[in-house]
């Protein structure tokens, strides 16, 4: 049988240990986050130079009533006929 001193004390022993892993875990986990949020950013930057740069609308060159991009069956026919 484990004496209750000796359980106390390996208690308070694991206890030291656990806070020092979850302060060192943290303080990595805190500079790991800083650096995401930073590289995030600059991606969400360069998003929107490029989203700004393809803000035009894309214009078929032969979107015009005489030649339409997209024929249906119908107007196919009507071109033949």
């Amino acid at each position: 049988m484990i004496s209750p001193l000796y359980r106390n004390l390996y208690r308070f022993s694991s206890n030291v240990i656990a806070a020092k892993t979850y302060a060192k875990f943290q303080e990595k986990y805190s500079a790991h986050l800083d650096a995401f949020k930073k590289k995030a950013g600059e991606h969400q930057k360069a998003a929107e130079t490029i989203k700004r740069s393809t803000q035009k609308v894309y214009k078929h060159p032969f979107n015009d009533m005489h030649h339409k991009p997209y024929y249906s069956a119908i107007q196919t026919l009507q071109a033949y006929v």
